[in-house]
């Protein structure tokens, strides 16, 4: 118990880092370790999460309409009264320069810091949205340390879009559902997922509707465009089972699943490469894209990264290509 108090008088003073993605990757796979067994420590960051929140209810910020137009006419303005007879002129001439010089100063600062303020606000995003995943990734290792074989959970397909098979995370694994929501995806009603996560008995299907809109799961391990032509090829797909198609085998996610992708079973180093290149989840590109245009990408070893996109993509099969740069 002490070392356990110990450990958690260590990790909280770094919540807020950490779910602002702040920390060295070393430290947020530490703190990710620590979190994933302690449920204290989980709510502490569920709250730090409650508060960087205020973030999504400040205004969106906009450089003023033709403010370069608007400020090249009061020069002209100016040069006009400038020109006037010295008998009118005089007593407001002083007064009007001041005046006029102020109000330069400050619509170039506007024009200067709201562009600065809009990237910094979609940074925050983009941030919000990796510990979103980060959490996922907490949520299939917890499922899967529990399940034989160590196997993820299974998928639903939704017109096309893969979605983690909530039936089997919520909520006995997944105690907070907003975590499924971007806050970079401008179509998002917050209120209406609450209706539906309200209802008796729980609509399923419009649940994961939601979901869909939101991020992708890919629920086999896709390696290279070998795996990713036998997956799009198999006849039939069943969450949870290996495919084999034309003597392919395309793995389900589990913990180790490297094991089977690498040619030497015996070196750490191969392995870790491999976990770091294994998708697991991703924002849906179909849908919505943060600023640069690209997506969060989670992987099976727990980080997560943000992946430029050259191009809209609007199938699955082309997000995974985007996303693996395969040609």
């Amino acid at each position: 118990m002490a070392d356990t108090s110990t450990e958690c008088t260590r990790i909280k003073p770094m919540l807020q880092a950490y779910a602002l993605g702040t920390l060295r990757p070393a430290m947020m796979q530490d703190i990710a370790r620590h979190l994933e067994a302690c449920a204290a420590c989980r709510a502490a960051l569920k709250e730090e999460r409650s508060a960087l929140s205020v973030l999504d209810a400040l205004p969106e910020a906009a450089v003023p309409e033709r403010l370069a137009a608007r400020t090249l006419e009061r020069i002209q303005a100016v040069e006009k009264e400038r020109a006037m007879p010295q008998v009118k002129a005089s007593k407001v001439r002083p007064y009007l320069l001041e005046l006029f010089t102020a109000c330069c100063v400050l619509l170039l600062a506007v024009a200067i810091i709201l562009p600065a303020f809009s990237r910094a606000r979609e940074s925050a995003r983009r941030s919000s949205c990796q510990n979103n995943l980060k959490e996922m990734g907490l949520v299939f290792k917890m499922y899967a340390n529990e399940h034989p074989g160590e196997i993820f959970p299974a998928l639903v397909d939704v017109d096309g879009t893969w979605v983690t098979d909530l039936h089997d995370i919520y909520p006995e694994y997944l105690s907070d559902p907003y975590v499924l929501l971007c806050p970079t995806n401008p179509k998002t009603d917050k209120g209406h997922y609450w209706e539906v996560l309200e209802k008796k008995p729980l609509d399923w299907d419009a649940l994961h509707k939601i979901i869909a809109q939101q991020y992708v799961y890919v629920g086999w391990a896709i390696h290279n465009k070998a795996d990713l032509d036998a997956l799009f090829r198999a006849p039939q797909r069943i969450p949870g089972e290996d495919l084999v198609v034309d003597g392919h085998t395309v793995y389900w996610l589990r913990e180790g699943v490297e094991r089977f992708l690498v040619e030497d079973i015996n070196d750490p180093a191969e392995a870790a490469q491999v976990q770091s290149e294994l998708i697991v989840m991703f924002d849906n590109p179909a849908a919505h894209a943060h600023v640069p245009h690209g997506v969060n990408v989670l992987y099976i070893d727990g980080h997560v990264c943000f992946i430029r996109l050259k191009e809209e993509v609007n199938t699955l099969r082309e997000a995974l290509e985007a996303i693996l740069s395969l040609e």
